[in-house]
């Protein structure tokens, strides 16, 4: 998908895509009529709640990479502090870190 696509699937928010698709409810309601107004805004309803539903897995699957990559980062502090430790430390120089090395 395109980059202006993307901006427009999850970019735009779903409440602007539904003032959108209410103006254009409205226009159809004057100009052909209520059943076929009617008919508009049932299938405006269910692309907007599959809009909404797209957006917030989005929304959720950017909060947990955001997440992930953190708690890789604390991982990662962790394992430098815990390899600081071990080199403060003359006498533990030739314990086993658990890596073999030949």
């Amino acid at each position: 998908m395109s980059a202006l696509g993307l901006w427009l699937a999850y970019g735009v928010p779903w409440w602007l895509w539904a003032g959108l698709a209410g103006a254009a409810v409205l226009a159809l309601a004057r100009v052909l009529g209520v059943r076929v107004a009617l008919a508009a805004a049932a299938l405006a309803a269910v692309l907007l709640a599959y809009r909404r539903g797209a957006q917030a897995g989005w929304t959720d699957r950017q909060a947990k990479g955001e997440r992930d990559a953190q708690a890789a980062v604390d991982q990662a502090d962790a394992a430098r502090r815990a390899a600081e430790h071990d080199a403060d430390d003359p006498g533990r120089l030739r314990h086993s870190d658990g890596w073999r090395r030949d």
